[in-house]
C-alpha cells in the first residue's frame, strides 16, 4: 500500500495510513485510515481516493470519497481538520475481487462545493 499526495497539495501537509480487511458481510472490504494534519494550522479535510490494481499495475477500480463519507460522525467533515491531531477514517466498500492485489490511497484537494 502506498499513500501519496498530489503535487498541488505540497502546502497541504496531511498524511494517511490505510489498512484493509474483509468485512463480516461477504463481498465487502473495510478500509481504515489514520489521517494527520502536519501543518501548524487547521485546514479542510481532503478527499480520499482509493485505487485498486492487479499484479501488472492495471487499475481495476477507483473512487474518490468525500469527507462526509469516511468520517464518523459525518458531521465532523463540516469542521476544519485540526493540526497535529490524528483522526480515523472508515469505509466499507465493495470488494474489487481477487485480481485486485494492490491498492493505493491518495489524499486529494476537493473544491468546497463538492462536499
Amino acid at each position: 500500500m502506498r499513500t501519496a499526495l498530489v503535487p498541488g497539495l505540497r502546502a497541504y501537509p496531511q498524511r494517511g495510513v490505510a489498512h484493509t480487511a474483509r468485512a463480516r458481510t461477504p463481498g465487502l472490504l473495510l478500509v481504515d485510515a489514520l489521517l494527520s494534519n502536519h501543518a501548524p494550522f487547521a485546514q479542510d479535510f481532503p478527499g480520499m481516493e482509493i485505487v485498486f490494481s492487479d499484479m501488472r499495475g492495471q487499475v481495476l477500480a477507483s473512487r474518490l470519497f468525500l469527507p462526509h463519507e469516511y468520517l464518523d460522525p459525518p458531521g465532523l467533515a463540516r469542521a476544519a481538520m485540526p493540526p497535529r491531531e490524528p483522526l480515523s477514517a472508515h469505509l466499507e466498500i465493495v470488494d474489487p475481487g481477487e485480481d485486485a492485489t494492490n491498492y493505493q490511497l491518495y489524499l486529494r484537494e476537493i473544491p468546497p462545493a463538492a462536499d
